[in-house]
């Protein structure tokens, strides 16, 4: 919930494009924080990285690819688009 309510800001200030491509590379990030953290046994840094990783989820790619899949595509490819996205929200349950 935190991450929409930031997410609403950010959305007015940038364009979705770069919400979009800055969320994948702050997940890379956020994901191998969490790879070292379990890595070296802290799971606080675990914990705490599954948190900002739902947290900057919901601010970029969470609201925005589902908008930016249908503005991009033709109605034939989107079929195609939605099932990888729900694939994806699949995976990251």
């Amino acid at each position: 919930m935190i991450g929409a309510l930031i997410g609403i800001s950010a959305i007015k200030r940038f364009n979705r494009r770069q919400i979009l491509i800055g969320g994948h590379l702050a997940f890379t990030i956020i994901h191998s924080f969490i790879g070292y953290m379990s890595y070296i046994g802290n799971q606080n840094g675990v914990l705490a990285g599954v948190f900002v990783f739902l947290v900057a989820y919901g601010m970029t790619s969470g609201p925005i690819c589902w908008v930016y899949a249908a503005e991009t595509s033709v109605d034939v490819a989107l079929g195609f688009i939605l099932m990888t996205l729900y694939g994806n929200v699949v995976v990251l349950s």
